[in-house]
């Protein structure tokens, strides 16, 4: 396949600078310089202002003027290909006519993809030249750093501190409807620093150069569907003390035939029907996720950012094993932040209606490494918000919020006591289950005592793969492993429904057994999920054990690997002097972890046959059933709270008012004493108001033009003037389509340039949505299809 030449002129070039302030610290035996914040961004010499007429310059803030940017989306990318760049970048257009249809006015959207270094994006730009050439332009910045590799670029007196991008700036569309263009901004690091240094650039360097009013968190690859990112909006601007908020994440293209993805897609239903929504009812969501989460811009200021959520950068010094592993998930920490800000009363809640689909580990190696980071993020941080809760009194919510989350966290001490013994409990379930069956028979019993013995030697098994080599060199080896322990799982639960329906449990056993599984299946119901869950239950049933046993032991025995999977030649300086203390701490944390688990089995196992034992084992066991209807509960009243209390934007009307608002009166005063001093000017401000009505508020917002005269006259128009015009992409030459893969890239990245939906090309070619879809991913090809879908782009 060939493609046309990308035009230059099409795409507006600036390398930029962030810009970065330092504080001196004294430490006990040292002096040293440390971050203090970020605090916008810049031009790099000899530019010395930003391109007139680009995004960036149009964008810029001006304390004398309403905010220019009201919604700004970044998309967070390393070095992913097409299809995830393409599902990402298409479900945000698809969401512009949502904002549109609301009467909010979409040229004050950008999206800004933040590639997290040049030298990885490189590798799949080479590859995928043809596409990616659209959104970055090689030869600019050769050009522009006189270099003939862009991986080498360095500004004029560069220090080891300094930080800058490469940013490309164009209006695209991808949509049917051609008023629906998107601001886009394309920003290649040229250093590679991780996803975090990612947000510094997003949140301190282009955040506080805009000062948007909401800005969007989302991962290349994952596809908002349409309609959800405006729900987030929408949540955000009808509710003021809303900080933060996040939708439902779904793996995508779930197969029921594969093992792995199907049980996450339960377990993600899981997490948000009884979780996530239990949580907002209570107005503290302990992680909003960031693939794919909203924040009001004004909430996340201050300490939020640079004490908590930054902590790891700019306090490294800190950064001890504890600290390290608390920050595998600062989003935890930035929520507790935000709830807790002193002299504000925010909330965090979950939008049910806004979903996006995201890639999910497909096998059992590579989701043991994503769950580590998981696991150990979320133990530590969970610790970390129980040791700060007495922060929330000093927020000014009101008493009855403040004792909800204190209850709040002790429902977390709860959790993280469970999790903590939950291998040894997993271990003593599956014992007395077992015990329980074969107790009157001699041989069925030694048959049993067999069983128990192989679990516990598979237990060892887990301990010293994972304490030795990465997961995907002996993935065969878990995959065994979780097969067994999916056989043992089945096992156990027919044993466990034959001993129910033949009473040979006590009453209070089966009534707990019945009470869990039936908050569990009416929850389900309640929020119309039960066919999603069905469809992966056996898949969920079967991995369980896995994500009990494997995933926590694993994760336990990498406590001291604190990274994001890197290879060990890309740790910094630091993380490689401190590898030693990390593994000493790793040593003890296992230690401790064992004897807490193996005492916890030997003593409910010693004392279950006293009177005073059966007390206690029927007092857990009310206690976790209780946890569990709580969550039930939750969930009920959260569909309640978003069927009766949702509030909706209402449309924007055009009115005769005179500017009320706040931050458009020194604006309004200014240009009223210019309109007066000059001959010729027309000062109407009653033609330059556009009347946005939400619940009531009213906000003024004026657009003014100067021209060369220096004469001011008010403009009232229905779309603002664009803030660049990008031509439309150059049509694709095909040629000669060789192989199915080759024919399959070509329709894909055909279809996404000229912003033909899959609905729209089946009416055009006559081939089924479905089938269209599974040949541009490569999973059927037919021959006669492909020609025909080809003709059509190619006519198009």
């Amino acid at each position: 396949m060939s493609f046309a030449n990308t035009d230059p002129e099409n795409i507006q070039y600036q390398p930029i600078k962030l810009l970065k302030e330092y504080e001196i610290r004294n430490d006990e035996d040292r002096t040293y310089t440390s971050l203090k914040k970020a605090s916008g961004i810049t031009t790099i010499a000899p530019d010395t202002r930003f391109l007139p007429g680009s995004i960036l310059a149009n964008f810029a803030y001006d304390p004398l003027q309403p905010t220019k940017c009201e919604f700004l989306i970044e998309v967070s990318m390393y070095n992913e290909g097409v299809k995830n760049f393409t599902d990402t970048l298409g479900g945000i257009c698809d969401n512009l006519e949502s904002f549109s249809s609301a009467g909010i006015d979409i040229s004050r959207i950008c999206c800004i993809i933040i590639v997290d270094g040049c030298r990885p994006f490189y590798s799949t730009f080479v590859k995928q030249k043809s596409f990616f050439s659209e959104f970055f332009v090689e030869d600019m910045i050769k050009e522009r750093f006189s270099v003939s590799d862009v991986r080498n670029c360095k500004i004029p007196d560069e220090k080891d501190e300094d930080e800058f991008a490469h940013c490309f700036m164009q209006k695209v569309n991808f949509t049917d409807n051609p008023k629906n263009k998107l601001n886009l901004i394309f920003c290649v690091k040229q250093k590679n620093k991780r996803k975090l240094n990612t947000h510094l650039w997003f949140f301190g360097g282009f955040c506080e150069y805009m000062k948007p009013n909401y800005v969007m968190l989302i991962d290349v690859g994952t596809m908002p569907l349409p309609n959800s990112l405006f729900y987030l909006y929408e949540a955000m601007a009808t509710q003021k003390d809303l900080a933060g908020c996040c939708g439902e994440i779904r793996p995508m293209d779930p197969n029921i035939w594969k093992l792995v993805v199907p049980a996450q897609v339960v377990e993600y239903k899981f997490s948000h029907v009884f979780d996530k929504a239990l949580e907002s009812v209570l107005g503290y969501i302990t992680v909003l996720p960031g693939a794919f989460s909203a924040y009001r811009w004004e909430a996340l200021q201050g300490e939020p950012l640079w004490k908590d959520y930054f902590k790891s950068i700019c306090h490294p010094e800190l950064m001890n094993a504890f600290n390290s592993n608390i920050y595998l998930a600062e989003d935890r920490v930035l929520c507790l932040a935000l709830i807790s800000k002193k002299n504000s009363s925010y909330l965090i809640r979950y939008v049910k209606n806004s979903i996006a689909e995201t890639d999910v580990p497909e096998n059992i190696s590579t989701l043991m490494s994503q769950r580590r980071r998981w696991v150990n993020g979320s133990w530590f941080s969970l610790i970390d918000s129980i040791r700060k809760c007495a922060k929330i009194y000093q927020s000014d919510h009101n008493f009855c919020r403040k004792c909800i989350f204190s209850l709040q966290m002790f429902y977390y001490v709860l959790t993280v006591l469970f999790t903590w013994v939950m291998v040894g409990s997993f271990y003593l379930a599956f014992k007395i289950v077992v015990s329980t069956t074969f107790v009157y028979n001699s041989n069925l019993k030694t048959f049993g005592n067999l069983l128990i013995q192989v679990y516990l030697l598979l237990l060892i098994f887990i301990f010293v793969m994972s304490l030795g080599v990465k997961p995907n060199r002996v993935d065969s080896f878990f995959r065994v492993i979780a097969g067994v322990f999916g056989i043992y799982m089945l096992g156990t639960i027919v044993c466990t429904c034959i001993l129910v329906l033949t009473a040979q449990y006590q009453a209070w056993v089966i009534y707990i057994i019945l009470g869990t599984a039936g908050c569990f299946g009416m929850g389900v119901l309640f929020h119309c999920a039960a066919m999603t869950i069905l469809k992966g239950l056996f898949h969920y049933l079967f991995l369980t054990p896995t994500y009990v046993n494997i995933f926590l032991i694993y994760s336990v025995c990498n406590i001291h690997d604190c990274t994001w999977g890197n290879r060990p030649d890309l740790l910094t300086q630091e993380e490689k002097n401190r590898i030693e203390e990390f593994e000493e701490f790793r040593t003890r944390w296992i230690i401790i972890w064992v004897l807490c688990n193996g005492a916890y089995v030997v003593m409910l196992t010693s004392i279950s046959n006293t009177s005073s034992g059966y007390l206690y084992v029927y007092a857990l066991a009310l206690l976790a059933t209780g946890i569990v209807l709580l969550r039930f509960l939750g969930s009920i009243f959260y569909l309640f709270q978003e069927s009766c209390c949702k509030r909706h934007i209402v449309k924007a009307k055009s009115l005769k008012v005179v500017p009320a608002a706040k931050r458009a009166s020194a604006s309004l005063n200014k240009l009223e004493s210019m309109g007066g001093s000059k001959r010729g000017s027309s000062f109407k401000p009653e033609n330059a108001i556009q009347f946005a009505e939400r619940l009531g508020t009213m906000q003024a917002v004026t657009e003014f033009e100067e021209a060369k005269n220096q004469e001011v006259e008010f403009v009232k128009r229905k779309s603002p003037k664009p803030i660049y015009e990008g031509t439309k992409i150059d049509e694709i030459v095909v040629e000669d389509v060789h192989t199915s893969d080759e024919g399959s890239a070509i329709i894909r990245e055909q279809r996404f340039r000229k912003g033909i939906t899959l609905k729209k090309l089946s009416e055009m070619s006559g081939v089924p949505t479905d089938r269209i879809k599974k040949i541009e991913e490569g999973k059927e090809i037919i021959q006669d299809d492909v020609r025909k879908i080809l003709e059509v782009l190619k006519k198009n």
